[in-house]
């Protein structure tokens, strides 16, 4: 397959990822239909299951794009702010992923709550968890970062999901960003806590 045919393809799921974000984030993922994303989207039918055969693949391949947005976010952070500590970095950039407002964070709580009900989203869920943590860590060791390899451990995920799904469903983004210092000691003392254990 020549460049540009690949590049296609790739134009073409981009495409097709927008609209099913679009609809997700109108109806919710458990609502979504191909048909929806097919009409949104303007291809044909064919097209369409041509590159997806269901939206969990194209809920996935959102995910993906999630994480790319996400790593190209940390990068212009260090950028603008290079004096930063790697214990500084960490906690302001796990701030902004509380709290920032976009598009995929809101399909990431929305999945997150799914995939509690839908055995086939809690595979899904377990497999971007495995790849998102993999490209973390690729990514700490690239910028000499492993103090902050405890930012994957499955409790502090599990921390973070929680208060993202708080700042999506309740109306509590406002409220906590009003003490958001709290939320800085709390990373500071678990980076802190697991790097004086693994040090032992």
């Amino acid at each position: 397959m020549c460049p540009k045919q690949r590049m296609s393809a790739e134009v073409r799921r981009k495409e097709i990822c927008e609209a099913a974000k679009k609809v997700f984030l109108r109806k919710g993922f458990q609502n979504t239909t191909m048909e929806g994303v097919i009409n949104e989207v303007g291809m044909s039918k064919g097209g369409v299951y041509n590159y997806y055969k269901n939206t969990s693949d194209m809920l996935y391949d959102i995910m993906i794009q999630g994480n790319e947005q996400r790593f190209e976010q940390i990068g212009d952070f260090m950028k603008k702010h290079p004096d930063l500590s790697n214990e500084e970095l960490a906690i302001e950039l796990t701030i902004l992923k509380i709290f920032d407002k976009n598009e995929y964070k809101s399909i990431y709580a929305m999945f997150l709550i799914e995939s509690e009900k839908d055995e086939r989203l809690k595979k899904l869920q377990i497999k971007i968890f495995k790849d998102s943590k993999k490209e973390f860590l690729e990514f700490i060791e690239s910028h000499n970062l492993k103090r902050l390899s405890c930012l994957v451990n499955d409790e502090f995920i599990a921390l973070i999901n929680s208060m993202i799904v708080a700042t999506e469903v309740l109306d509590v983004r406002d409220t906590f960003l009003k003490r958001s210092d709290l939320f800085r000691d709390i990373i500071s003392s678990y980076i802190e806590k697991n790097n004086k254990e693994t040090t032992k």
